[in-house]
């Protein structure tokens, strides 16, 4: 069996649910517009 993970957001956006995690687990204030890729 093999898994494929997207980290390019091509598949699907990841990056939004990625930043709440973040957010929410480490108290930060991280916004879409502060990360560029």
């Amino acid at each position: 069996m093999r898994i494929g993970i997207d980290l390019d957001e091509i598949l699907a956006e990841w990056m939004n649910s990625f930043i709440d995690f973040h957010n929410i687990n480490y108290g930060t204030n991280l916004e879409r517009k502060d990360f560029y890729t």
